[in-house]
């Protein structure tokens, strides 16, 4: 089959298509007879592109376009939209927010499997047949197609049938489209045929069903109308912001089960109201806890939205809720994209943890996602945690969100544990538990009291360092220390995952003085099993936990049938300990050597949740720096006094809340490569904001290296981009990338932009 060639002069009606891939540009496709009571946007498209076919969303559709010539579209994938207006201009704000392609928004909010994939299939014809039986006039490329298609009766797709072709010319770039043209050829004298293969249809296509848009949800009528479902009663702030039908956001303030009380409560209204829910939350462990009470209280409308479900499952739970069979979606940072009908109540449960900040394009930050939703579709969204984050903090402040303090209304709520503070300083080189916290440990565990400890840092030692020169071994892909486990025996990158044996000579010097350095969790659990032998001693990190094993372990602990847990920041994401015991930080001020502005942020959160971790007891904190105030204040449980001083530098410095932020990574293959690039992306954003004299307080800091200048073969640098704000930012940005984008000798370089960054590696 050869694709049609349309011109603007047929008066075809033209589809604008955006292609579910990493592509900045909308295209353009005319639009069959067959297909012109049917086309709709939002709909899902096979569209021919390049050398193959793509899925596509149809945008919008026009009389006429400004193009030369259009290709048709080859299949209409849905008999309704796949996507809805509401979601289409989610995505398109994605794009446009956090500066990627609007295909790649769109696959981020689209459950895994959508795309089908369609291949171009040759054969040779009759034709074909006499022309190599006679004298013919093609040339070697040509020639060689047709020897190879004769000897396969039923043909080859393109790309099995182009590994068999060679060329006189070296590989090189375009050499794929080099081959192809002499098919072409061949294709237009009738020689060869050319179809479309397309995958089997059923694991591919979404089901087909009518969506509905009822305001009544799928759940039991007489669950929600039960008044012992009416676990608290409700803020009087946040039972005017349910009935009100208008957006609004609170931050709720209060002791854990207090505040989960409150959202079941305001779950309820919500759904009483004819609306939906969605409930956010940062780890996967805690969406069957979640799910499995809700569906005790209302039945079976409560679906579930998370990365560790197979495609499969997530294709089948993002169509009950795109239907309207369930009116509950509870998951992890995806779910703020599931398609529930008219959603009322959005909540983020622990608003402040990072792994609600997507990695990978679009770099979206689903609590802010959850707050443009319910701005648009008229939802109250609320926000849950011990200690908020910085900028949630200061958007109470200036009255953008609620602040909903949450009075203790339970008899004998816990005591706060008693904290003490251990100068590593003071301790022996290389002891990495100190003698006051093993002889805590060695107290409680005679009077069978459980014990957690905490190291965020898996492994047995976190490199191998050679005593004679003071050589390090890397990886040789990314440049950083490589993490030496003693029970697989190896040295593991921590990004790229490449591990090798460690060598038994210095790659420097070729001597043999090779000495491990530092302390993971995997040596300290060699060390407590050797110290306290008859203890039941479990390690859960993510070299050893596998979904559910943390709550387990943690559940374990609370029956008393395990004595001690050592185990990473993972274990924060189970249930808290409800026996008083002790808690031990092995480091507690790991986060503020990291060149980061957000570094005293993290570090007062992390105790501040190991605090609420845990119910009374003792808690010993080992640190260098006893008395930094991130330390302190946590301790101290002021709040108020680390966050006010908290604005303040970041005020002083010009960094979030008071800024805004991009960082901008350049990688390349060549260092002087990623380091050139850089350069004119810097002039490129110079020449933009002297275009504009209207743009003070713009800032650029860079090129730099990253601060991990080599990862996974590319070299990197980074730039920071503050702008007073987001247009300002938004607009230099695009324009400074535009033209860099158009310059030639761009190969191989790529570009990672991150708006709001949380983490600058």
């Amino acid at each position: 089959m050869v694709d049609r060639i349309v011109r603007p002069d047929d008066n075809r009606p033209i589809a604008e298509v955006v292609l579910l891939k990493q592509f900045d540009r909308v295209l353009h496709y005319s639009v069959p007879e067959s297909l012109l009571d049917r086309l709709e946007p939002g709909m899902r498209v096979l569209v021919p592109f390049r050398t193959g076919w793509r899925t596509g969303i149809v945008t919008r559709r026009l009389q006429q376009a400004d193009v030369a010539r259009v290709k048709p579209i080859l299949e209409l994938l849905d008999s309704t939209p796949t996507l809805d207006r509401p979601m289409m201009a989610l995505a398109r704000w994605l794009s446009d927010y956090y500066m990627t392609g609007w295909g790649v928004a769109m696959k981020a909010i689209l459950p895994t499997g959508l795309e089908v994939n369609a291949g171009r299939h040759y054969r040779m014809t009759e034709a074909g047949r006499k022309a190599m039986s006679g004298s013919f006039r093609t040339g070697e490329v040509g020639r060689q197609f047709l020897a190879v298609l004769e000897k396969a009766p039923r043909g080859l797709r393109l790309e099995p049938l182009l590994e068999r072709i060679k060329t006189t010319k070296p590989s090189r770039r375009g050499d794929h489209q080099r081959r192809s043209g002499p098919l072409s050829i061949l294709v237009r004298k009738g020689w060869v045929e050319e179809t479309m293969v397309l995958p089997r249809r059923r694991s591919s296509t979404v089901k087909e069903a009518p969506v509905s848009r009822s305001p009544r949800p799928p759940v039991s009528l007489k669950a929600i109308s039960d008044p012992e479902n009416m676990t608290a009663s409700m803020p009087a702030d946040l039972e005017r912001a349910v009935h009100s039908g208008r957006f609004s956001a609170a931050c709720l303030e209060g002791q854990p089960d207090r505040t989960r009380s409150t959202v079941t409560a305001v779950m309820m209204e919500t759904l009483r109201r004819g609306r939906s829910v969605i409930i956010l939350v940062p780890e996967i462990g805690r969406v069957s806890g979640w799910a499995g009470r809700l569906r005790a209280r209302v039945g079976d409308g409560v679906g579930i939205l998370h990365s560790g479900l197979s495609d499969r499952e997530r294709r089948a739970e993002w169509e009950k809720a795109r239907r309207g069979d369930v009116s509950i979606v509870v998951g992890t940072r995806l779910a703020v994209f599931a398609p529930v009908p008219n959603p009322g109540l959005i909540v983020v449960e622990d608003e402040q943890d990072t792994a609600y900040k997507q990695e990978e394009a679009p770099r979206y930050h689903a609590r802010d996602v959850a707050v443009l939703r319910g701005t648009h579709d008229g939802a109250l969204v609320l926000l849950t945690g011990a200690s908020p984050s910085v900028e949630t903090y200061a958007n109470i402040q200036n009255g953008k969100y609620q602040s909903v303090h949450l009075a203790d209304q339970q008899a004998g709520l816990p005591a706060r544990p008693s904290v003490s503070i251990v100068n590593l300083a003071d301790q022996p080189r290389g002891m990495f538990v100190s003698e006051e916290l093993l002889a805590a440990v060695t107290a409680r565990l005679e009077q069978k009291e459980p014990v957690v400890l905490f190291l965020n840092r898996r492994g047995f030692g976190t490199a191998l360092y050679c005593r004679d020169c003071g050589v390090v071994v890397r990886c040789s892909r990314c440049h950083v220390a490589t993490v030496y486990s003693k029970r697989s025996g190896r040295l593991s990158c921590p990004y790229c995952g490449m591990a090798d044996y460690p060598p038994t000579t210095c790659s420097g010097c070729r001597g043999t003085h090779l000495e491990i350095l530092g302390a993971g969790t995997e040596r300290v659990e060699e060390f407590l099993k050797a110290r306290f032998p008859s203890a039941s001693i479990l390690r859960l990190d993510r070299d050893t936990a596998r979904p559910g094993d943390v709550s387990a372990a943690i559940e374990r602990l609370n029956r008393s049938e395990v004595d001690l847990i050592i185990g990473t920041q993972l274990l924060l994401s189970g249930p808290p300990m409800t026996r008083s015991g002790l808690i031990g930080l092995l480091l507690a001020d790991g986060a503020l050597h990291l060149p980061d502005f957000r570094a005293g942020e993290h570090t007062f959160r992390l105790i501040s949740r190991i605090l609420n971790f845990s119910v009374g007891g003792e808690v010993i904190l080992q640190t260098y720096h006893p008395t930094h105030e991130s330390i302190a204040w946590a301790v101290t449980g002021d709040p108020k006094e680390f966050y006010e001083q908290e604005l303040a530098q970041r005020k002083a410095l010009g960094y979030p809340p008071f800024v805004r932020l991009a960082a901008v990574t350049v990688k390349a293959l060549n260092e002087s490569k990623a380091e050139a690039a850089a350069q004119r992306l810097v002039e490129n954003l110079k020449r933009a904001v002297r275009s504009d004299d209207s743009r003070p307080g713009f800032q650029i800091l860079g090129p730099v290296a990253a601060m991990r200048p080599r990862l996974r073969g590319k070299y990197r640098r980074q730039i920071l981009i503050k702008a007073p704000d987001s247009r300002t930012l938004h607009e230099a940005l695009a324009s400074g990338l535009r033209a860099l984008r158009s310059e030639s000798g761009r190969s191989n370089v790529w570009f990672e932009v991150d708006v709001d960054p949380l983490r600058i590696e």
